[in-house]
């Protein structure tokens, strides 16, 4: 694959309710569509989106008879991985990130569907640092993702260079763990999780340790369950004077 394409062979497990839901699912319309099946007596229709945002396209699933099992959908496809910018967040021949706002995966518009994640991801190269939710592990040039607990998205990051900082409950990834937002965002992370986790009684053992990772990109910071993703803010960061506490 090029840098920045993906190609992909999805499968979603639906109740016989959620099968039934008329909201469907958005997948960005600069993929194609190579296979879209919903089982038997289904039937699939795709149109253009504006929603949750453009370039979008809907994939809607109808059924002859009301599904009494659980359904099983594949969607296979392949195209570009896009930021909502037409930019590439970050360089690609040091890694990539990809989240809902690049619709490379097919997924609810309007935020409706918790899901749990069984992924493989080929193709990152070994020297990347691959960052997500759950357990990650690595075979090769795959990326393995076991996901137990349910999230609207399923954000990704490998890069280059990326070093881990271990504290309690938490991990930072960062390439310069000692720069002057890496090092306050690792003071405080583990002090951030035993804040909550003695607020709310104690945080599922799924959902730790929380990830968070800085990556060398502009643009906002957005965070998911057990995971947070944060610009260097490099050139923001040389307009204050002083320490970051």
């Amino acid at each position: 694959l090029k840098a920045q394409t993906v190609a992909a062979d999805v499968a979603i497990t639906l109740s016989p309710a959620q099968a039934m839901d008329p909201t469907g699912f958005v997948i960005s319309d600069k993929i194609k569509l190579e296979k879209v099946d919903g089982g038997p007596g289904a039937h699939v229709k795709v149109e253009p989106s504006d929603k949750p945002f453009k370039g979008v396209n809907k994939i809607s699933f109808t059924y002859d008879k009301a599904p009494t099992r659980p359904v099983t959908l594949r969607i296979r496809y392949a195209g570009p991985v896009n930021g909502d910018d037409d930019h590439a967040r970050i360089d690609t021949s040091q890694g990539i990130e990809v989240g809902f706002e690049d619709v490379w995966a097919p997924v609810r518009p309007n935020f409706g569907l918790m899901f749990t994640v069984d992924a493989d991801l080929s193709g990152i190269p070994a020297d990347q640092v691959a960052v997500a939710q759950g357990r990650v592990t690595r075979k090769g040039d795959h990326i393995l993702i076991h996901r137990q607990f349910e999230d609207i998205d399923m954000p990704v990051a490998a890069l280059s260079g990326l070093k881990v900082t271990r504290e309690t409950g938490a991990e930072v990834y960062a390439r310069n763990p000692d720069g002057v937002l890496e090092g306050a965002v690792r003071r405080h992370a583990g002090q951030i999780v035993a804040f909550y986790e003695k607020l709310y009684g104690g945080l599922p053992a799924s959902s730790l340790p929380e990830r968070l990772v800085v990556l060398p990109r502009v643009g906002a910071a957005y965070a998911r369950r057990a995971y947070i993703s944060l610009p260097d803010g490099a050139d923001e960061l040389k307009k204050i004077p002083g320490p970051i506490p």
